[in-house]
């Protein structure tokens, strides 16, 4: 006889699958550990079959816990957003809303946002992943996050994710003080004999930075890699190196030392990313909008972008 499944023990099952150890899973979900173990067995009676094969390092779904995971997820999801969705019959805005930002939008859009929604909207609870693009592009492809912002790229799309052109970024070369005393804004001839620190190759500003130097008939000298905005920053102020970077990615810091001047013609789109199965979430939508307001904020007039680039050498951004 048909049964219809119970939606508290498919979320213990797809925690347990997660974190594939049943201890750590019941540390998350806030019960004892043979607690979750006897909720994992009345699932498999249920379904009449072995969902997870166990062993010394932990456990792993089987070919049939696979099936019901895959099946489960969206139905976790829907459910997840019912009830966001009835909250808003209550006074305040509640639920769970993870979030993935790059390291460079930090100062700019991530903690003034942060601080915002704590003040405003003390229901919704955040998640937070401060990281670089590849990483960013991993947790939305795999759904752990629920909206993220990437640079925007039509040849990499995330299936399951609306991708939404949201600001312009003009592009900075960021080097000691006295490297360019000169200058205004640079152009990539100017760049192409200079060994450059640059995120690896998977990141989309490293792939948007080669294009660049290609249509010059160029490629960047890299000095290193690094996949780390507070290490190429301070190998700039301490190691006498030069990176890019964009815009954002100045304001709001620490520059002592350090000069800042834009690429000629050299900027990138940053995309407000969201999953599909929580976009129609309130308190997700809640979130989208004030991420939007926060990301439009980063571009500047013309004027004042004229204004900036007269006064880049030697002042600092």
């Amino acid at each position: 006889m048909s049964r219809i499944l119970d939606l508290e023990l498919l979320r213990c099952f797809q925690r347990v699958a997660e974190f594939r150890n049943v201890t750590r899973a019941a540390f998350d979900l806030g019960i004892s550990q043979p607690a979750l173990t006897r909720l994992i067995r009345r699932l498999e009676d249920e379904v009449g079959t072995r969902l997870l094969t166990r062993a010394a390092r932990g456990v792993t779904p089987t070919e049939a816990g696979q099936l019901l995971l895959s099946k489960a997820a969206p139905l976790l999801a829907q459910a997840h957003v019912v009830g966001e969705q009835l909250s808003q019959w209550r006074s305040a805005l509640s639920g769970d809303v993870s979030l993935g930002m790059p390291s460079s939008l930090h100062h700019a859009v991530t903690l003034p946002l942060v601080q915002e929604l704590r003040e405003s909207e003390p229901g919704i609870r955040l998640s937070v992943m401060d990281g670089f693009d590849a990483m960013l592009h991993a947790q939305l492809r795999d759904g752990r996050t629920d909206i993220g912002v990437l640079i925007h790229d039509t040849e990499r799309l995330i299936e399951g994710v609306d991708q939404q052109p949201i600001a312009n970024d003009p592009l900075m070369v960021m080097a000691p003080m006295n490297a360019f005393p000169d200058a205004g804004a640079l152009t990539i001839d100017r760049l192409r004999h200079l060994e450059l620190v640059l995120p690896g190759v998977s990141n989309s500003l490293r792939q948007h930075v080669d294009k660049l130097f290609r249509r010059r008939g160029a490629i960047p000298r890299i000095a290193m890699e690094v996949d780390s905005w507070r290490l190429a920053h301070d190998l700039v102020t301490h190691g006498n190196c030069v990176t890019i970077v964009p815009a954002s990615g100045v304001r709001g810091r620490d520059m002592d030392g350090i000069g800042c001047w834009p690429i000629a013609g050299a900027s990138i789109f940053w995309a407000r990313c969201v999953s599909r199965a929580r976009r129609d979430s309130p308190v997700v939508r809640e979130v989208c909008s004030r991420l939007d307001r926060l990301m439009r904020r980063i571009e500047r007039p013309k004027s004042d972008a004229r204004s900036r680039d007269r006064t880049q050498s030697p002042a600092r951004p």
